[in-house]
């Protein structure tokens, strides 16, 4: 189901992206999506630092309040070996 949430996501992002204009949606968004991109299932993490980039090239300047949020969970995924 989360996975399947974060392909739904992805494509309002893509295809409807003034569903998300608001920044209480966009917060909102982009905190479940943070939440699952630490998730140990690595199918579902590394689907949600997909959607991450989606929303970051859709939303640009937008996102720029969620980086501090964002920024560390991208580093640990960066460095994990595993």
């Amino acid at each position: 189901a989360q996975f399947e949430a974060l392909i739904d996501l992805r494509r309002v992002v893509r295809h409807a992206p003034r569903l998300l204009d608001s920044a209480t949606s966009l917060r909102r968004a982009s905190q479940g999506v943070v939440g699952l991109a630490e998730s140990l299932r690595s199918s579902l993490a590394k689907g949600a630092l997909i959607c991450l980039h989606d929303l970051f090239l859709a939303y640009r300047k937008s996102m720029d309040s969620e980086l501090d949020r964002v920024a560390p969970v991208c580093l640990r995924k960066a460095v994990d070996t595993n």
